[in-house]
């Protein structure tokens, strides 16, 4: 995988806090790690900011203590260090985003890699809150390397919020493009806007996300010693390793892979930094295996939809990331379009098959109520165009035991 690609991904992929996944980059020293990452976030207009773990202390990130005052007590306040303040006014005033780098990540001592491990975990440095399109990567030399400068192993802790990338020496062409043509600042250009950038991300994002994180519950249903283990190893916990957390940064991080269109190797590459390359070989044989049609392209008709025996479990995964996807809609138009078709799937679907629609029916009539509640336009079109399928869909004895069902057939009475 490219380490530009890497780089990019994780900066422009939305987290759980905010903007970025938190990535770890580990490659031997020398070979423009840190350059490369200014350079690839200043061509998405990241300003950025490097704390050097190897010549700081703990209080140039958590703040120094001062005398401050709660609830007419006295106590202690830490001073926010001065970076936090300047990157988060940036966030806030400018078009500009931040990417925050902690390098020499374990060249450090313990207390600022404790330190560190709060501002990537809590997103707080001094008791500031790190403004959300503040992004956190980090770069370290192999742990031999580290050793020789009186390095300590990453915390497991620390290990288990990162993703791990094997850091690849650039190219010449690659140097050339993002370390000796941005040495000026005519040669770069002008910084572009981060935030244009970030709506477009998000325009597209839910979908791309909804579906990963599909696939991922679906793997994990069927094999549920993969959702959460510690390795016995205590070297391998320094690494790597599947966790709650560590898959949904997974999904995250599979979600903006998609995004920005890599190939298959590049998005294994992303999902094994986060819970080791062997989970992720297997989640992606399951996910070649099982063939998980796409749910956008079924609800459009594009795909078909298996009712099989051996398949309950990809039809399941399909119905959830459907109605995911008609919650998020953007438009009117469009969740009509996927409501009628789920409404037609349904009937067509509940005399066999009631166990495995009776959940996502009752979601999606909640989403369709919820929807409609404030939008008469919505419901007089549904009304006016699709009466009979409503009536048809509120038939259905699966929906006798759900309140308020004038929604489905108006002026009819409450059934139930």
């Amino acid at each position: 995988m490219e380490m530009t690609t890497a780089l990019r991904i994780a900066m422009m992929t939305p987290g759980t806090h905010g903007w970025g996944v938190p990535s770890l980059f580990i490659g031997m020293p020398g070979g423009a790690k840190t350059a490369l990452g200014e350079g690839v976030g200043y061509e998405l207009g990241l300003i950025s900011f490097i704390l050097i773990g190897s010549q700081i202390e703990a209080p140039d990130i958590g703040g120094f203590p001062a005398a401050g005052e709660r609830y007419g007590k006295r106590c202690l306040d830490p001073l926010s260090p001065y970076w936090v303040i300047e990157a988060n006014h940036i966030c806030e005033t400018t078009e500009y985003g931040v990417v925050l780098i902690l390098d020499e990540l374990n060249t450090c001592p313990p207390p600022v890699q404790a330190a560190m491990l709060r501002v990537v975990n809590e997103r707080m440095a001094g008791g500031v809150k790190l403004h959300p399109r503040i992004r956190i990567i980090a770069f370290m030399n192999p742990p031999e390397i580290a050793a020789e400068a009186g390095g300590v192993p990453i915390a497991p802790a620390m290990a288990n919020r990162v993703g791990h990338f094997e850091w690849v020496v650039p190219t010449i062409a690659e140097y050339t493009d993002h370390i000796m043509g941005v040495s000026s600042g005519e040669a770069r250009g002008e910084m572009p806007s981060a935030r244009a950038m970030e709506e477009s991300v998000m325009s597209r994002w839910h979908e791309y996300f909804v579906r990963a994180a599909g696939e991922v519950t679906a793997y994990l249903s069927a094999n549920s010693k993969e959702a959460n283990c510690l390795p016995t190893s205590a070297d391998d916990r320094h690494g790597p390793w599947p966790s709650y957390r560590s898959w949904e940064n997974a999904m995250r991080h599979l979600a903006g892979a998609r995004l920005v269109g890599v190939g298959n190797a590049d998005q294994k590459t992303c999902v094994a930094a986060h819970v080791s390359k062997g989970v992720a070989e297997s989640l992606f044989h399951y996910l070649k295996a099982r063939d998980i049609p796409d749910a956008g392209e079924w609800m459009a008709g594009r795909v078909k939809l298996e009712l099989t025996a051996t398949r309950m479990d990809v039809a399941a995964t399909v119905l959830r990331t459907a109605i995911a996807l008609l919650s998020s809609s953007k438009t009117d138009a469009l969740f009509i379009e996927r409501l009628v078709f789920l409404m037609e799937w349904y009937i067509g679907a509940a005399d066999k098959h009631s166990s495995l629609i009776s959940g996502p029916i009752r979601k999606t009539f909640h989403i369709w109520r919820s929807r409609s509640k404030d939008n008469s336009g919505l419901q007089a079109t549904l009304v006016r165009d699709h009466m009979k399928l409503i009536d048809r869909f509120s038939k259905l004895p699966l929906l006798a035991s759900l309140e308020d069902l004038g929604i489905l057939n108006p002026g009819t009475a409450r059934r139930g």
